[in-house]
């Protein structure tokens, strides 16, 4: 389910994986690559993935 709502988003993306004092850490770049850089954490009970679908007007 993870990977079809990633697929939604129907542009491309990288995963991304960072060493953290808390441990191994999941990140997804995506966007356009000339844009200004912005973090998204997304909500309890919630994917990155779906966080990504509702936040998709921010990509551009």
């Amino acid at each position: 389910m993870y990977d079809a709502q990633l697929a939604r988003l129907g542009r491309p993306y990288k995963d991304i994986y960072v060493d953290t004092s808390y441990g191994r850490t999941h990140l997804i770049e995506t966007g356009n690559p000339q844009g200004e850089p912005l973090l998204v954490f997304h909500g309890g009970n919630e994917t990155t993935a779906y966080n990504l679908l509702a936040c998709d007007f921010l990509l551009e």
